[in-house]
């Protein structure tokens, strides 16, 4: 472990003898012949120090951990007398840091040498300044229940680390210093936190211990932003991350380190969807408890800068089912290899009449591509179950949308046969989100474009029926027609994206970000939804 840092200013530190200044990571070289230290500690304007402990510690001292023995050589203690003095006998030849602390409000803290053929070193008089507090965080992602404490290179001290991750060290002398936070638990590895500057007076606060960087994402939720009034509870919201906002020199490969946090310093869930550090872009979902309407003062924070830490990228916490997410795609896969489900249901799609060259740059980072003659992705064991919604009931429907053209067919963008449900453009040029039940159709449609992206959601609540288009509202209008002669409901097909095969209809264009939700979505969810992920992000706001 590194030993403390020690800085020139006045108030920080003072050297105490001529010989070798303390250089970082090494430690005392315990020896003889013996020497006396002695010195005097006054506060600003000259008054005594008088009754103040002085610690002698050598510069890889750490107090031990409950339950273990001292270590790292001797320790030497005194009191300073009514003139603010002191003198401590028969210390042993290496290096050592000297504490000044007169228990109640101030401290001093002095490096010292003591070289093998002094008899005495002289450490003059110092100043005893304000007390300086370290308050920060730790990562308990690993092993949360096993108890952790933090300790000071050099100093006297050992402050335990709570269940959500806090600690503090108060009646500190201003340094700076070197920490280590340490487990009794054997299998919970060390980790060091270098250079933390301790000013008098004043909290530093280190909001993660171990991550080197960290930068603020501000939710803009007003009229220049996202333009919400509602507040909108566990949203995943979409981090894209550009060479410009970020450099991925710093980060590990893969994005490992990344981590987001609460401005309480608590963890957040997140998903890495795509991380590429040679072409400069990311995508992340974070789960956010809650994102205020008509807000842009709250943030959340992005930390990174840690190689030891372990990815804790998790897309069944952030996309949850107890919160709705049945299923979600976000397409950002090669083309020809299994679509995967984000969410913990596991319905994983099967791509047919696909290539590595159907993954396309889409809204969100990768999307699929589809030829409109053959391809399509079936979603297997979705014909029963969670995903067989029909009739009056609360679900939503959604994705990115880009067709190349409108014509005479129909094409599916996620459906579940042609008679139970369906998210599609029509053969009317129309966006079309319909409900099949007991030989009745309930269509709701609004005219649709070729040859840009557009954000489609159909929702049903109840027996009220709804179409968004680009977060806004189209159609709240059920068209009701029966089916003659009557069919039953199909409810044998599994849910696919990108066509009907059974129906011989198929997607011209590029889809991205499906989502199937067992919720109503509300129209600040879809608003917020479409702000924060078409290209130019009017939600997260870099700073």
């Amino acid at each position: 472990m590194f030993a403390l840092l020690v800085c020139c200013a006045a108030w920080i530190i003072s050297l105490l003898s001529c010989s070798k200044p303390i250089v970082a990571g090494g430690g005392a070289d315990i020896g003889n012949p013996q020497a006396r230290v002695s010195g005097r500690a006054l506060y600003p304007g000259g008054k005594s120090v008088a009754g103040a402990v002085v610690r002698l510690r050598t510069d890889r001292f750490l107090l031990p951990l409950p339950g273990q023995t001292a270590q790292d050589g001797p320790v030497y203690n005194t009191v300073t007398d009514d003139s603010g003095r002191y003198s401590i006998d028969s210390v042993d030849s290496g290096s050592y840091f000297l504490e000044v602390n007169d228990r109640r409000s101030s401290a001093l803290l002095a490096a010292c040498t003591v070289g093998e053929t002094m008899k005495s070193v002289d450490a003059g008089t110092d100043t005893c300044r304000p007390y300086a507090t370290i308050a920060g965080t730790v990562d308990l992602s690993v092993k949360p229940q096993a108890k952790r404490y933090v300790q000071v290179d050099g100093l006297e001290r050992l402050a335990p680390v709570d269940s959500s991750g806090n600690f503090t060290l108060n009646d500190l002398p201003g340094a700076t210093y070197e920490l280590r936070v340490a487990c009794a638990d054997s299998t919970v590895a060390a980790s060091d936190i270098r250079g933390v500057t301790a000013m008098p007076g004043n909290i530093t606060d280190i909001p993660r211990v171990g991550w080197s960087f960290s930068k603020k994402l501000f939710l803009n939720t007003t009229a220049s932003g996202a333009g919400i009034s509602g507040n909108v509870y566990g949203f995943p919201v979409l981090v894209r991350l550009t060479s410009g906002v970020f450099d991925f020199g710093l980060a590990q490969t893969g994005g490992g380190d990344i981590r987001f946090t609460k401005p309480d310093n608590s963890p957040l869930p997140y998903e890495i969807e795509r991380w590429d550090a040679s072409a400069g872009a990311a995508e992340i979902w974070v789960r956010v408890d809650t994102v205020f309407g008509n807000d842009s003062t709250h943030y959340i924070t992005m930390f990174w800068g840690n190689k030891s830490a372990a990815s804790l990228s998790n897309s069944r916490a952030v996309f949850d089912t107890a919160a709705g997410f049945q299923g979600v795609w976000h397409l950002s896969e090669p083309g020809n290899t299994t679509v995967y489900d984000a969410t913990a249901n596991h319905f994983d799609g099967a791509p047919s009449g696909m290539s590595s060259a159907s993954a396309v740059a889409g809204t969100i980072g990768i999307a699929q591509g589809f030829n409109g003659i053959s391809s399509g992705i079936t979603l297997p064991n979705t014909a029963a179950g969670k995903l067989d919604y029909y009739g009056n009931g609360n679900y939503s429907f959604s994705a990115w949308v880009y067709t190349d053209t409108l014509d005479s067919l129909s094409q599916p963008i996620v459906a579940k046969g042609d008679y139970q449900y369906a998210l599609q453009i029509r053969y009317t040029s129309e966006f079309e989100f319909f409900i099949y039940k007991d030989s009745v159709w309930q269509f709701t449609r609004s005219s649709a474009s070729a040859g840009t992206w557009k954000y489609i959601v159909g929702v049903r609540e109840n027996d009220a029926q709804y179409l968004f288009i680009d977060g806004a509202l189209v159609s709240g209008t059920v068209t009701v027609l029966v089916e003659t002669p009557k069919m039953p409901d199909d409810t044998t097909r599994n849910v696919t994206i990108g066509f009907l095969p059974e129906m011989n209809r198929f997607f011209n264009g590029m889809i991205d970000e499906v989502r199937v939700e067992n919720v109503p979505l509300s129209a600040d969810w879809i608003l917020l939804c479409y702000a924060n992920q078409k290209a130019n992000d009017a939600l997260v706001v870099f700073k």
